[in-house]
């Protein structure tokens, strides 16, 4: 193993506990190189990023802890002096992490301008979800989709508090009818960053695939942007969108 690897953090003393001591087939480093990183969760992702812990406190702990305390994406907008406060993490450690998050914004926003077609809620999540989901406030955006599912516009319909009482379905719709598409999705963020669909949610999501239906527009999902653990909710899978609507095409 070479100088660079896994090595402890720096600012901080005593003997590192190290991600090597654990089973080599949990070792996230070594699981990424055989499985890929798609494989990782988010805080083995975390842990190959901070590289080992402090005295009495490992590289476990120090992930759990950061995604506890401000969620992947909540990483996004947080600042370095707030990363330096937490204990065993230096200037090196903390550029480290800033970086990654960046970078991964940074991919999301070259996968939604290439575009290319939505497949599944997945391919939301990836195209708008670290911007979202990093919002202080509640932002609805219709995605108008052409017949091969590929995103036409992605207008931002409504800011604020999202009810039921001033989210209005026909706004939504109109969307849909400006650009001449044959399909949408809705989606929102919870600032919260926790993405279980409020009553409001639910009977908006209602209202909105029986209007869409008469309109012969194909209402595909709505889907609700987090942040935290879970990092979104397709209430299309939730079965809040019944099955005999249209579904996700797959080419």
């Amino acid at each position: 193993m070479t100088a660079d690897e896994y090595a402890p953090p720096d600012g901080e003393g005593g003997a590192p506990k190290r991600v090597q001591e654990l089973p080599a087939d949990q070792r996230p480093r070594e699981r990424l190189l055989a499985h890929g990183p798609a494989a990782l969760q988010d805080d083995e992702l975390l842990q190959i990023l901070i590289g080992s812990g402090v005295q009495g406190r490992d590289v476990v702990e120090m992930s759990q802890s950061l995604l506890d305390g401000y969620g992947l994406s909540g990483l996004l907008r947080t600042q370095a002096e707030a990363l330096l406060e937490e204990r065993g993490l230096g200037p090196a450690t903390v550029t480290r992490i800033l970086a990654a998050v960046q970078l991964g914004w940074r991919a999301a926003r070259e996968e939604r301008e290439k575009g290319g077609p939505i497949r599944g809620a997945e391919d939301v999540w990836i195209r708008y979800g670290y911007e979202l989901a990093n919002l202080p406030h509640e932002e609805v955006r219709v995605l108008v989709l052409n017949r091969q599912n590929s995103v036409m516009a992605d207008p931002t319909v409504y800011k604020g508090t999202v009810h039921g009482a001033n989210v209005r379905i026909a706004e939504l719709l109109r969307c849909v009818i400006v650009e001449q598409g044959v399909a949408m999705i809705m989606v929102h963020n919870h600032p919260s960053g926790d993405p279980t669909p409020s009553r409001a949610d639910r009977e908006t999501t209602k209202a909105l695939a029986e209007a869409a239906d008469l309109m012969d527009i194909d209402f595909l999902d709505h889907i609700i942007i987090g942040g935290g653990v879970e990092r979104f909710r397709s209430l299309k899978a939730a079965g809040v969108i019944e099955e005999s609507h249209a579904e996700y095409r797959a080419d």
